[in-house]
């Protein structure tokens, strides 16, 4: 995999720094966007999951409203 130069000497930097080696800062990247990448489908899928679940509370109220109303306390 070639990298343009600017990246490469920004991840050699990395490495030197951390005591990491190359190879080891570049897949410490992947990982991390990856993880990122599925926590991003994950709170679609939680923001997706919570808006029919408000849609199915909506539709339901009017009658639950009624079949509260008729419960004696």
């Amino acid at each position: 995999i070639s990298l343009p130069e600017p990246l490469v000497a920004a991840v050699r930097e990395v490495s030197a720094q951390t005591g990491v080696g190359v190879s080891g800062v570049i897949a410490a990247s992947l990982r991390r966007l990856l993880d990122e990448v599925e926590q991003a489908r994950i709170d679609a899928a939680l923001e997706a999951d919570a808006q029919e679940n408000l849609a199915w509370s909506r539709a339901a109220a009017p009658g639950d409203a009624l079949l509260l109303a008729d419960i004696e306390w």
